[in-house]
């Protein structure tokens, strides 16, 4: 399509650039006006392409905000180039990447790229770039190209988090491999098999992939086939995503690949407890990890195509070729503009995260190139670079250094962890522990803690202190996962309850608990595995009261009170802890952190020495010091 007047006038030259902080809007005076407004807007988008691509973009934004910002038909359209944290202040030219478009109360954001060869990229006019297709050679070269200056400048990136910068690559990266690798041979062997690695030193890439859905499709080693595997594994036999990850380690010259699905054998108990213990440094210690992040499960849909190489992610979104006007208003070459919705290449990662597995895997992994439909992503513990700005150079003093929020505030971030990690997808519910074991060994490693089903020993009471995201999201698995107490006992989405440790600066609210004692059963070699049954012994504070189920409600609301008083409204975790309709029960209420409200409710389980958790209720802390509150010691299952 042809442009109007007012998009033939857009050039890198005469956008102004804008300070935008994501929700100020814009000084008219200081940004570029477009159309008069979105009426007029919509009208020349009949005609005009980028007008177009700037009505789509602006409708989509109101969709995703869900009505939440109205779209005015007399609010006018402005445009400013935004100024990039990535800039190189010792270039003049305007490095132009990202365009905003303002209409409104809304924001939308358009994306300017340039062929590395065009005059537009060498004159620095335009900063973003246009991807490459996967599995060219260039692809490969940007690759190697990040790979190399991360080991060679990120201290950060090595194994353990600290170091000097490497002068050769590969230099004191070699690690003791894994147990079993898959060799992908060389120009003397080119044959592909799994061998026996644990006594050798080396190099590896790790796979982090969505399994299919069908089993039947599933391309594993086993007790039958791990001999042949041993021997030869055929390259066209692979599944298209095994055979682009073998590509690319032979392409970045590393000689081994470790996929779970292969180097486990999936149909041996202790094998496969065993490498779960392990599979977190498994991930942390390779030398990088591959995340095929480019198929999604759309229901209705076709399912995508497998691998995630030799893909055209320039093609996949509407692009507006522009004529590029020099400062002098020269015409020489073109350049594009595109609106990428920055969450159609995060819902593609997302979707691989919804697997419980894959989360460790992705935040373990000390480098990561990340493939998505639209284009590569880097990202290692210094620096996160996508493609399409991938000739911007990364100020050294952003790299963070060794101390850094993760290790400042670990609780939080563990906490957050919980949460995350809870509204993910299992195939196998009793994977639950297992596939968090990983992170829960590399906290206790980092910060010297203990660990405990989900629990951590320097924030036991905030932990404790959770609820599900949504009355009524959450259910008891079929195979028992963990004691009651614990958030990893139940499936679904939770949200942690306890203060932040960030909001109070370095303070923590004072525990109330003590005397903490846990006693877990695992079921395998794993302690941080699956559990065939677990209990935790504690003192604190406790309050008697009664549960009051007033009525047949659906969203099981109950009612504290004691006599006739009434404390508090809470809902219970599952139904199934529901009492019958205007009945009575007795629960104990167990005072967590000082001067907050959030209190744990236990009920008698079975055995009438122990309790159940059955919910959290929000109390006035008065209650407990003034209300004949006794120091009990009490077990939890």
């Amino acid at each position: 399509m042809p442009l109007c007047m007012l998009c033939e006038q857009i050039t890198p030259w005469t956008l102004k650039s804008v300070r935008f902080d994501g929700a100020t809007l814009l000084d008219p005076e200081k940004c570029n006006s477009h159309h008069r407004s979105f009426s007029l807007l919509q009208k020349s988008a009949v005609e005009c392409g980028l007008c177009k691509l700037m009505r789509d973009a602006i409708l989509d934004n109101k969709l995703n905000l869900e009505g939440n910002w109205p779209l005015r038909e007399d609010a006018p359209v402005l445009l400013g180039s935004v100024i990039n944290v990535y800039a190189d202040p010792r270039v003049e030219a305007p490095q132009l990447y990202n365009i905003l478009v303002q209409c409104g109360d809304l924001f939308v954001t358009l994306h300017a790229f340039a062929d590395a060869e065009s005059q537009a990229a060498k004159s620095n006019a335009v900063a973003g770039r246009l991807p490459f297709e996967t599995g060219s050679q260039a692809h490969f070269d940007m690759i190697t190209t990040w790979l190399r200056n991360c080991e060679r400048t990120h201290p950060n990136c090595r194994i353990g988090g600290v170091g000097e910068a490497l002068a050769d690559i590969g230099q004191d990266q070699s690690v003791k491999l894994p147990r079993r690798v898959v060799d992908v041979g060389d120009s003397a062997d080119p044959r592909i098999r799994l061998i026996d690695s644990s006594n050798v030193k080396g190099q590896y890439v790790a796979l982090s992939h969505r399994w299919p859905v069908d089993p039947s499709k599933h391309f594993k080693t086993t007790k039958s086939s791990i001999d042949g595997h041993r021997q030869q594994i055929v390259f066209e036999d692979l599944p298209r995503t095994f055979q682009d990850a073998v590509t690319v380690t032979r392409r970045l010259g590393l000689r081994y690949l470790w996929i779970d699905s292969l180097c486990i054998i999936q149909d041996n108990s202790d094998d496969w407890n065993q490498q779960s213990m392990v599979m977190g440094k498994i991930y942390n210690e390779s030398t990088i990890t591959i995340m095929a992040a480019t198929s999604m499960n759309i229901p209705n849909h076709e399912p995508a195509p497998e691998g995630f190489l030799h893909q055209q992610p320039s093609l996949t979104l509407p692009t507006i070729e522009m004529d590029y006007y020099s400062r002098d208003w020269r015409r020489d070459g073109h350049w594009f503009i595109r609106h990428m919705d920055p969450t159609r290449h995060h819902s593609h990662i997302l979707d691989l995260l919804t697997r419980g597995w894959v989360l460790q895997e992705h935040m373990l992994s000390r480098r990561k190139v990340i493939y998505t439909p639209d284009q590569l992503l880097w990202n290692c513990k210094s620096m996160q670079v996508l493609e399409v700005n991938r000739d911007i150079k990364t100020d050294s003093q952003r790299i963070q250094g060794t101390e850094s929020w993760e290790d400042t505030f670990f609780v939080d971030h563990w906490l957050g962890i919980a949460e995350n990690f809870s509204a993910k997808d299992l195939t196998f519910e009793s994977d639950k522990l297992p596939a968090l074991s990983g992170l829960a060994s590399y906290f206790c490693r980092r910060h010297g803690q203990e660990y405990f089903a989900g629990l951590l020993s320097g924030s036991i009471a905030e932990g404790l202190l959770w609820r599900p995201y949504s009355p009524g999201s959450l259910s008891r698995p079929m195979e028992y996962t963990a004691p009651t107490w614990s958030w990893t006992s139940l499936k679904g989405r939770i949200k942690i309850v306890a203060p932040s440790q960030s909001s109070r600066g370095s303070l923590r609210s004072k525990h109330a608990i003590e005397d903490i004692k846990f006693e877990l059963l695992p079921e395998g070699k794993n302690p941080n595995g699956r559990l065939k049954d677990g209990r935790m012994k504690i003192t604190g504070l406790i309050m008697r009261a009664e549960m009051c189920r007033e009525n047949d409600n659906a969203n099981l609301l109950m009612r504290l009170r004691v006599g006739t008083r009434s404390l508090a409204q809470f809902h219970l975790d599952l139904a199934e802890s529901a009492p019958a309709p205007l009945s009575v029960q007795e629960v104990a209420c167990l005072y967590v952190l000082e001067d907050e409200e959030n209190v744990l409710v236990l009920r008698k389980s079975r055995n009438l020495y122990e309790y159940e958790r059955i919910g959290i209720a929000t109390v006035d802390p008065a209650w407990f010091h003034d209300g004949g509150a006794k120091k009990e010691r009490i077990t939890i299952v």
